[in-house]
């Protein structure tokens, strides 16, 4: 086992590790995928791994396509035009304080120096 596997996986989607995924895909990606981001990444099975992979490629593939960062599902919120979805709704958890499934308090972290 290796020191980064060891290492909270919030702290491996980092530019330094993946280019491209900051502080908004790093937190909403590990959110949909359900995986705590304090989660030792030696924990991570390859399947979920890969499903994380998904989930980040899915959400700046998303972006790319509308000029914006947008991590929710247009389905999920009844709206049938993806460049529909306002501002504050775009977004499952990232600098919220109240989360969208749940209505529960978000809990906040700081994770490979950068908060999450």
């Amino acid at each position: 086992m290796t020191l980064l596997a060891v290492e909270a996986i919030g702290k491996h989607l980092d530019q330094r590790v993946l280019a491209g995924v900051g502080n908004i895909f790093r937190a909403e990606a590990l959110f949909v995928a359900g995986i705590d981001p304090l989660r030792s990444a030696a924990s991570v099975p390859l399947a979920e791994a890969a499903a994380l992979w998904e989930t980040v490629q899915a959400m700046m593939r998303r972006g790319v396509r509308l000029g914006r960062i947008v991590t929710r599902d247009p389905d999920e919120l009844g709206l049938s035009s993806r460049g529909s979805i306002h501002r504050c709704d775009a977004l499952y958890v990232y600098k919220r304080q109240t989360c969208l499934h749940c209505s529960g308090t978000i809990a906040l972290a700081t994770v490979g120096g950068r908060p999450l």
